[in-house]
């Protein structure tokens, strides 16, 4: 994964240091330009307004791409990646594991994941 790349680019660097020599800084990407970076989330509730608008949106807000990243938070193993004929899938809870805290939600970069509250029996 990323993380694990930049970890040894980071202990090659620092070695390089110990060394005596100047670190690497490996390729130097462009810069984004600031007009086109925006801090706002997406709404869903958001009324679909004009194309323009639409286009800016997250195309894949709603629609889960088989990250894993729920499978993995979650502390009780509640949630199974369950593979279907078709090659397709889905993610499934197992509601006597679930214990209600929410990581799935906060953690899916899709937005996928809703909590229904408990009902009184």
């Amino acid at each position: 994964t990323d993380a694990i790349g930049a970890g040894r680019r980071a202990a090659l660097n620092i070695d390089r240091i110990i060394c005596g020599k100047k670190p690497d800084h490996g390729d130097i990407l462009p810069q984004v330009d600031k007009k086109r970076i925006s801090l706002e989330y997406y709404n869903p509730r958001n009324d679909a307004g004009n194309l323009a608008e639409c286009g800016a949106d997250c195309a894949s807000c709603g629609q889960c791409r088989d990250c894993g990243i729920c499978v993995a938070v979650c502390p009780e193993g509640a949630i199974e990646r369950v593979q279907i004929k078709n090659q397709s899938f889905e993610y499934k809870v197992n509601p006597d594991r679930c214990i209600g805290c929410g990581f799935c939600k906060g953690a899916c970069p899709c937005g996928i994941w809703d909590l229904i509250p408990n009902t009184a029996l």
